[in-house]
């Protein structure tokens, strides 16, 4: 994984420390992942515990021979309403989540159930603006994790919840809807790479990489 700054390293046993007297020999790809873009990666290769300067995607420098650009698959806009509530605000708050496919359709799971003939959701991260992570909404064992497909014509869920379950003062909050994209030829040690709760939905969701507009919501 990289740092902060993009930076990144390999870190390879020493030649003979296998006791052949050789360093690596073998191939390694580098997979550039962001949950809604088009997954990419760059082979690298070890010669003898070295880079090989004229194979794969790395040069003896370590850098990439061609800046790579990662393609959008799915676009995420979130509105709550009202965008502002009094500290005692007792009514419900909407969480409007739109969906759209850039190029194909896709799938993605969220969590929702069918309550009266009607198709309720939920699923929502709640951070202060500063980003750290206050909520995790829902928690009710009859919601279920489903598969839904996504086209390019726009898709609207309506998360609605009371905002007195969330017990919190005055401030300025981000509301992260919970989803999960279906993402083709994704592998599963990158996935596993995030932890075991990038794939749930609690604090750890938040290292899945996303790109994403986030809602916002005024407490006064």
């Amino acid at each position: 994984r990289t740092d902060e700054n993009g930076d990144f390293r390999l870190d390879l046993p020493p030649p003979g420390s296998e006791g052949t007297g050789e360093g690596v020999n073998e191939d390694f790809y580098l997979h550039y992942y962001v949950a809604n873009y088009r997954l990419d990666s760059s082979k690298v290769v070890i010669l003898n515990g070295e880079v090989a300067r004229s194979a794969g995607d790395i040069n003896g420098r370590g850098e990439l021979n061609d800046v790579k650009y990662l393609s959008r698959i799915l676009d995420i806009t979130t509105d709550v309403s009202p965008q502002g509530i009094p500290e005692d605000y007792k009514k419900p708050v909407t969480v409007k989540v739109s969906l759209k496919a850039t190029s194909r359709p896709l799938f993605v799971k969220s969590l929702k159930r069918v309550q009266n003939r009607v198709l309720k959701r939920t699923g929502l991260i709640i951070l202060d603006e500063d980003d750290n992570f206050l909520r995790a909404m829902d928690f009710d064992p009859n919601w279920r994790l489903a598969r839904e497909r996504v086209t390019l014509e726009q898709k609207v869920w309506n998360i609605i919840f009371l905002w007195s379950a969330c017990d919190l003062p005055k401030g300025t909050y981000k509301v992260i809807p919970y989803l999960l994209v279906q993402q083709e030829n994704v592998p599963p040690e990158l996935i596993e790479s995030l932890g075991s709760e990038a794939e749930k939905l609690g604090q750890g969701y938040l290292r899945m990489p996303f790109k994403r507009d986030e809602g916002q919501l005024v407490v006064f």
